[in-house]
């Protein structure tokens, strides 16, 4: 069992043992706390959970790989397979090597009632913990210390500057912070990872969510996960010492999957995206007009235009300055060019001319 920070009630029991028994007469919680932390930082750092996880004997049967469809039926996929590798291997990484790089957040997503927070507490036992919601209060942090895995739940509660904490939290290797009663600010290297859960698929809200691996879970498998569980952990700690990273997965494909989240949160998306299927640039005022949106223009402000913004984006689309009829405007210009046409009929070739080469030929 993992050592725990000493408390208050800790400083105190020392207090009375030495006035009761050595007849020390009022001690003052000072300075036994200035021994205490003493002898602490003397001490040498032992990873137990290293050496726990080392003498599991791997039986060369691969499981790992298959995690997250054979305990959470999850569709099976390269991403579900790629998914299933970071968890464990970043998971194990960390416990090894604290403050090592796993800067991504797993999401189960699923119905109610499956459990999916009772499974990872199966996985982390009393290193298991559930997190603040607020990434920048050091009580968070405080949670974080002799845990390997730690959850965030209810994600579709939290708000858009939430989940940009969240990205920024997920980079970080090394907390820094006071431990109760102490006296300085100390640095703890991370030793966990963070798997967020949520009922809800529409918890997205920020079009920052690079460091998201979302799966759509069904169920648990809680009889093979206790069953096999030791062996996840020897085959994690076995294919590590191999040599294997922990950190790379299909990029790519991370990016449509929580494109495809973001996508259902946004009803304008699928009337933009059936506009624009075959357009090469369009202003943001057409889409908003009566080509599109048809908003009149009274009611048009930059929330709006904002809104627009993270549509065209997701579809591939990038903002950029372009003469349109002799005139410099900025418009969305789509990275796929190749037989697409104007927007309206009133934007000429020009439009596709960068600014420099208009001034040439002018």
């Amino acid at each position: 069992k993992e050592e725990k920070p000493f408390d208050h009630n800790t400083i105190t029991k020392i207090k009375i043992y030495l006035q009761s028994y050595y007849y020390f007469g009022n001690v003052s919680t000072s300075a036994v706390q200035a021994v205490v932390e003493n002898q602490i930082a003397k001490a040498p750092k032992k990873n137990k959970l290293k050496e726990v996880i080392s003498n599991y004997i791997w039986d060369k049967i691969p499981r790992i790989n298959d995690f997250m469809t054979k305990i959470y039926g999850v569709e099976s996929s390269d991403y579900t397979t790629a998914v299933s590798r970071i968890f464990w291997l970043s998971m194990v990484k960390r416990i090894i090597q604290p403050g090592c790089k796993a800067d991504i957040m797993i999401i189960l997503e699923g119905p109610e009632g499956i459990k999916k927070s009772a499974s990872l507490e199966l996985i982390g036992g009393v290193h298991y913990d559930i997190a603040g919601k607020d990434p920048k209060n050091k009580d968070f942090y405080q949670k974080l210390t002799g845990n390997f895995i730690v959850e965030m739940g209810e994600l579709n509660s939290f708000t858009k500057s939430e989940h940009n904490d969240i990205q920024e939290m997920l980079s970080t290797t090394t907390d820094k912070f006071r431990v109760p009663f102490g006296r300085v600010v100390e640095a703890h290297p991370r030793t966990c990872i963070f798997v967020g859960t949520t009922n809800d698929s529409n918890y997205l809200k920020s079009e920052n969510a690079r460091r998201y691996l979302p799966v759509l879970t069904t169920t648990v498998d809680f009889e093979s996960l206790e069953k096999n569980l030791e062996q996840y952990f020897a085959e994690a700690y076995s294919r590590l010492q191999a040599g294997e990273d922990h950190w790379e997965y299909p990029r790519d494909i991370a990016k449509e999957q929580t494109n495809l989240r973001q996508q259902e949160d946004d009803p304008w998306y699928e009337m933009i995206a059936h506009f624009v299927s075959d357009i090469a640039i369009v202003r943001t005022g057409t889409l908003l007009g009566a080509y599109c949106l048809n908003m009149r223009s009274e009611m048009q402000n930059k929330m709006h235009t904002n809104r627009i913004g993270q549509i065209m984006r997701k579809l591939k689309y990038r903002y950029e300055v372009r003469v349109i009829n002799g005139v410099r405007q900025k418009a969305w210009i789509s990275d796929e060019t190749i037989g697409k046409r104007f927007s309206t009929d009133q934007d000429k070739l020009e439009t596709f001319l960068p600014i420099n080469f208009m001034k040439e030929k002018i």
